[in-house]
């Protein structure tokens, strides 16, 4: 299996529950001597060029995000499926400034995943004001560490 930085960090929120997963996931990652490098904020990167750009996108595909359940919940597919068109749209320009947004524990979240291939670091930005994310994170960093 070959997976981007985005991927893998996607991969280990998913299953961060799973414990015999993430011994393994761990395990691997110490095999490869992979360190991680995070940098956790409750507010946007300092250094997105794009910032206005990148919380309006955000914002956007919130609101679409929340429009979608709505009209579900209404019954009113049509209209659904249109904000659920505008909410890929606007994930697309987050994505197109180099950011992902991704749920942990049904929390939303900014983040940006980068590995620098030379030192088998993950570069992981996370803005969020989720406690328990930050504990995982942290965790997860430490058991590298060990």
């Amino acid at each position: 299996m070959n997976l981007n930085a985005k991927e893998l960090f996607e991969l280990l929120l998913c299953n961060y529950s799973d414990i015999e997963f993430m011994k393994e996931y761990i395990l691997e990652l110490r095999k490869r001597n992979v360190t991680f490098d995070l940098n956790i904020s409750d507010s946007i990167f300092c250094e997105c060029l794009n910032y206005a750009e990148l919380m309006d996108a955000y914002a956007n595909a919130i609101k679409w995000n929340l429009e979608k359940i709505t009209a579900v919940k209404t019954t009113d597919f049509e209209n659904a499926a249109s904000f659920r068109d505008r909410e890929k749209d606007e994930m697309g320009k987050i994505e197109k400034l180099g950011y992902g947004i991704c749920y942990f524990l049904a929390e939303k979240f900014i983040f940006r995943v980068d590995f620098i291939k030379e030192t088998s670091t993950f570069i992981i930005e996370i803005q969020t004001g989720n406690k328990k994310l930050i504990r995982f994170m942290k965790k997860v960093q430490k058991m590298l560490k060990d």
